[in-house]
């Protein structure tokens, strides 16, 4: 969950499981800077359009404890979340390249993450009669330092993208070929699904 400012709106919205919900009034906005990541997007950049999903309400419940409220269309809730205001919120990771809504990643992917100390990813890959899996490239921009891991087909693979943390802000590239699709049906560049991401703060 993070607070996001569309930039050509100027308008505040959260993200939760990838789909945006809308923040009207600075007080909101305000407890939503006080306590969860913040992102600024440029809405020519996003390669999907995002889900506008509804409203957000946040309220503080005590010192450290943020409860975000989300609402539908017709202002029925949806979910109530709630998030503990500690050191582990100034952690960021903001996916340059945004995952497609059925999942699957683009095959040339970029993430800056700021104060991470770890980050997983689970990927999975399809099964495909002619290939057992294919290798991923994990590069970090700012030192030039790469590494591959293997992702095999139709099982669940555990992507160590960073360990050992970082301090501050890093961009890291994730490459691997491209799947073979019907490009006349979906023209898309996929790389694998993504279905489960961890970030673990210094």
């Amino acid at each position: 969950m993070k607070a996001i400012f569309l930039i050509q709106k100027e308008a505040w919205f959260i993200e939760h499981e990838q789909a945006w919900y809308r923040m009207n009034d600075n007080a909101q906005v305000g407890l939503a800077l006080s306590g969860l990541p913040v992102n600024m997007v440029d809405q020519h950049d996003l390669i999907e359009q995002p889900h506008h999903a509804g409203s957000a309400q946040i309220s503080q419940t005590d010192d450290n404890t943020l409860a975000v409220s989300l609402s539908g269309p017709d202002d029925v809730l949806i979910d109530t979340v709630t998030t503990a205001l500690s050191e582990k919120i100034l952690l960021s990771v903001d996916w340059e390249t945004k995952q497609y809504r059925d999942g699957w990643m683009n095959s040339d992917a970029s993430v800056m993450v700021e104060d991470v100390g770890a980050m997983y990813l689970e990927a999975y890959l399809p099964a495909r009669s002619d290939s057992d899996g294919k290798s991923l490239t994990i590069t970090n921009t700012e030192t030039g330092s790469a590494k591959d891991v293997w992702l095999a087909r139709n099982c669940k693979t555990r992507i160590p993208v960073l360990e050992g943390g970082c301090k501050g802000k890093i961009r890291l590239s994730l490459r691997c070929e491209p799947e073979e699709v019907d490009q006349s049906s979906d023209p898309r560049q996929l790389g694998f699904v993504l279905v489960g991401e961890e970030a673990r703060p210094l």
